[in-house]
């Protein structure tokens, strides 16, 4: 099975069963993150203050939901990301290309030989398996996660320190129900709302 066409089915679990797997998250690579962190904000969007991932070169800010997040991602050190092995720098503004799904589960059995282990030098421990590169398409990666147990350690809401109120979002969305990668354009849809993130900045807020 092609993790590309298990992408393309835009469902949050996209195998159940003994291999199962289910969105971790989302990530837009983003030039300049103000406008669009600015225009979450003012869809109702309570936002973390983020993370610097020392040695890639990025640093992030998310919208958390009880399962699944939203990841705005920047290049916030030219130099150091040109030096690591993802080379996130050659993704910012480069259409789909700028777009991350991150799966949760048995991701190792469900995509066996497409994938690549890597291990980040922020968080040496953790191991993220990734998609072989797809040239002109999203950056797909994912967590082996084998058992449900597992899988709901790692759930935002249950992340060490977590603030119980970084899951309350004034607009009422509660969680990611489905997604979908338009050429450029992440749609993901949130309990009646869609948010869209357009290359390499623009964010609306449609009715489903």
């Amino acid at each position: 099975m092609r993790l590309w066409n298990v992408a393309a089915q835009h469902q949050t679990r996209a195998i159940e069963g003994p291999r199962m797997i289910e969105l971790d998250h989302l990530f837009r690579l983003v030039v300049e993150p103000g406008p669009v962190l600015e225009a979450l904000e003012r869809g109702g969007f309570r936002l973390d203050e983020g993370t610097r991932h020392v040695g890639q070169g990025t640093r992030n800010r998310r919208v958390n939901f009880a399962r699944t997040f939203f990841e705005v991602l920047w290049v916030d050190d030219l130099e150091v990301a040109r030096a690591n092995e993802l080379r996130l720098d050659l993704r910012v503004g480069d259409g789909a290309r700028s777009i991350g799904v991150c799966w949760r589960g048995d991701v190792a059995g469900a995509f066996g030989d497409q994938l690549w282990l890597h291990h980040p030098p922020y968080m040496p421990t953790l191991a993220i398996h990734l998609r072989r590169d797809e040239p002109t398409g999203p950056l797909h990666f994912g967590f082996q996660r084998e058992t449900p147990e597992d899988r709901e350690r790692h759930w935002p809401a249950n992340r060490q320190g977590m603030d119980p109120r970084l899951l309350e979002h004034p607009n009422g969305a509660r969680e990611i129900t489905s997604w979908r990668i338009d050429g450029a354009t992440l749609v993901v849809a949130l309990h009646g709302l869609s948010a869209v993130v357009e290359a390499p900045r623009v964010v609306r807020f449609e009715p489903e």
